[in-house]
C-alpha cells in the first residue's frame, strides 16, 4: 500500500510518499503544467491513499484521483495545523506532516461529495443565480410599469407585444399634449424569457443527474436548500 502526503497549491504540489511494504519514503515537487502529475500518480504501487488539506480549486485533482482509482482523504486544515509541533511552515514539512498523520491513522478527515453530487450542486447553484436574475428583472419591469399607471399584475410579462400595447394604451390615457412615455420593454422581456428557459434547462439537467437517488438529493438539499427549492420550478 502507498500513502501520500500532498501539500497542494494552485501551480505546484509537494508530496511525501511512503511504501508500507518496504518502509521506503521519498519526496518530490510536482508542477501542475504538463503531464507530470498524472504520470507520477499513475506509476505509484496500488492501492494508493492520498491525504490533502481542505482547499479550493482542487476539483481537477479529485477528478484525476478518482479516474486513477486512488483514495483521496481531505483533512480539516485548522486541525492539521494545530497538530504541528514546529511553528515554521514549509511545503516539505507540511507534506511530511500529512504523511505522518496518515501513517498513524490520525488524519482529521472531512466529508467531500462524490463527483455526481458535486455536479448536481453546481447545476442547482447556477440555476439559483438565474432565478435571482429573473426575479430582479421582473421586479424592475413591474416598477417601471406601475410608475406609468400600467397595473396588470402577472399578465404584464407574458408577451413582449402585449407589454408594448399596454404601454401605448396607458400613454393614451394621459393629459393632452403630454409626450407618450414609451420605453423599449421588448428586449427586457425577451431577456426574462431567456432566463426562464435557461432555468428550466438546468432544472431538467439536475433531475437527470439525480436519477431518483434520494441520498444524493438529500445531501444536496442539506447543503444548498434554497437551490433545491427552485429545482422543482420552471
Amino acid at each position: 500500500m502507498t500513502r501520500v502526503g500532498c501539500d497542494l497549491h494552485t501551480r505546484k504540489q509537494q508530496v511525501a510518499v511512503l511504501d508500507t511494504q518496504t518502509g521506503e519514503t521519498h519526496e518530490r515537487q510536482l508542477v501542475h503544467e504538463g503531464s507530470a502529475v498524472e504520470e507520477f500518480y499513475t506509476d505509484l504501487p496500488r492501492p494508493v491513499t492520498v491525504g490533502i488539506e481542505s482547499t479550493g480549486y482542487a476539483i481537477w485533482f479529485h477528478a484525476l484521483m478518482h479516474r486513477l482509482g486512488h483514495t483521496v482523504l481531505v483533512g480539516d486544515a485548522a486541525k492539521i495545523r494545530a497538530m504541528v509541533v514546529r511553528k515554521t511552515k514549509t511545503d516539505q514539512r507540511d507534506a511530511r506532516h500529512l504523511l505522518d498523520l496518515l501513517r498513524h491513522d490520525r488524519f482529521p478527515t472531512v466529508w467531500v461529495p462524490d463527483p455526481a453530487t458535486r455536479d448536481l450542486r453546481a447545476l442547482l447553484t447556477h440555476r439559483r443565480r438565474l432565478v435571482r436574475l429573473q426575479t430582479m428583472l421582473k421586479n424592475g419591469l413591474h416598477a417601471i410599469a406601475l410608475n406609468q399607471r400600467l397595473a396588470r399584475g402577472s399578465k404584464l410579462l407574458r408577451h413582449a407585444t402585449s407589454v408594448e400595447d399596454g404601454w401605448r394604451e396607458c400613454s393614451g390615457r394621459g393629459r393632452a399634449g403630454r409626450p407618450p412615455p414609451l420605453l423599449p420593454l421588448g428586449p427586457q422581456v425577451q431577456q426574462l424569457d431567456l432566463l426562464r428557459r435557461h432555468a428550466g434547462h438546468f432544472c431538467k439537467a439536475s433531475d437527470d443527474i439525480a436519477c431518483g437517488d434520494e441520498m444524493r438529493v438529500g445531501a444536496c438539499r442539506k447543503s444548498n436548500g434554497e437551490a433545491t427549492y427552485f429545482a422543482g420550478r420552471s
